[in-house]
């Protein structure tokens, strides 16, 4: 299943692709949700790099991602791909692309569960609603860190 979010803030492509280049602020991005622990990272998103992080699903099951860099193109957009992880595929591509008031911040995802863990009905239904939460609220977080700069 594909996704695309897209957001426009006031800030510059090259602030916030370094914003988005240290894995740290995945943190930052994510304080609002309960459950989530950044576990370990390389300290940036260079093609190999690796980032693990850990959320709580239903508030009771906590399950462990990690990705590998793969995509870095700065200031213009930089990708990961699964390593580990409930997924049989998930890659994601941030993109960002400058506008006369500022930037616009794109999210792909391609994600695929395995047929075990109920595969696109599953993603449908379960996985489709949480992905949007998810980055509505990274959103609001970016516009807080962000969009509030001078």
């Amino acid at each position: 299943m594909r996704f695309h979010f897209e957001q426009h803030f006031p800030a510059s492509q090259e602030e916030a692709f370094a914003f988005h280049a240290d894995p740290a602020n995945l943190a930052l991005l994510h304080a609002d949700r309960p459950g989530f622990r950044l576990l370990n990272h390389d300290g940036h998103v260079r093609p190999g790099a690796t980032t693990y992080f850990e959320v709580t699903v239903c508030r009771i099951l906590p399950v462990v991602f990690g990705f590998r860099q793969h995509l870095y193109e700065p200031p213009y957009r930089f990708g990961e791909e699964r390593l580990h992880g409930p997924f049989r595929v998930f890659t994601h591509v941030h993109t960002f692309d400058p506008t006369p008031t500022g930037l616009l911040a794109k999210d792909d995802l391609d994600l695929q569960l395995p047929w075990y863990y109920g595969g696109e009905v599953a993603m449908r239904f379960l996985i489709a609603p949480m992905i949007t939460q998810v980055f509505t609220r990274r959103q609001q977080a970016l516009l807080r860190v962000l969009g509030q700069r001078p």
